[in-house]
């Protein structure tokens, strides 16, 4: 909700402040959700679609339990920790810059708590997908865009071969 939040107000051209303050109280709310979770672990959380189609065989599973909420409170400190002193550094390209490290934070949970090997796939083509967009969105002319695409490229397709293999596991 918070990254729907500053997106909607970087749009508006409100003050970096707000924006600022905005993804400072969420990341804030998230580390207490977690501490709040510590205690109805383990958890799991299984999102299943139409039973008939091909990627049924791929459910996407969430796993919460100890080892796993470690991790995510640490990424979640982390995720904190760069926004509160995102300020006093000048080149961490404002508000665009903040949520992309938002964005990642997400992205690295529903990996850090991937229950499946499918569901840790997906989010690590999702993270690769929001890196390559911001660094679309921050590349320089000097920079060669055709090595960066074919490294992506290359990202996907061993993604892709890894999530054909499963689906089509007996």
């Amino acid at each position: 909700g918070t990254l729907i939040f500053m997106a909607v107000m970087k749009r508006r051209d409100v003050g970096r402040g707000l924006i600022w303050s905005a993804g400072a109280v969420g990341s804030a709310a998230a580390i207490l959700i977690s501490l709040f979770l510590v205690r109805q672990l383990p958890l799991e959380i299984v999102i299943r679609g139409n039973t008939d189609s091909v990627y049924s065989r791929l459910p996407v599973t969430l796993l919460l339990d100890g080892t796993a909420w470690a991790y995510q409170t640490a990424l979640l400190a982390i995720l904190s920790a760069v926004l509160l002193t995102a300020t006093q550094r000048q080149a961490t390209g404002g508000p665009a810059a903040w949520m992309a490290s938002i964005g990642m934070a997400i992205l690295g949970l529903v990996a850090i708590q991937a229950g499946t090997l499918s569901t840790l796939l997906s989010a690590w083509f999702l993270i690769d997908t929001l890196e390559l967009i911001y660094l679309l969105a921050s590349l320089k002319p000097q920079h060669d865009l055709g090595k960066l695409v074919t490294s992506f490229v290359l990202r996907y397709a061993g993604i892709l071969v890894a999530l054909i293999s499963i689906g089509t596991e007996p």
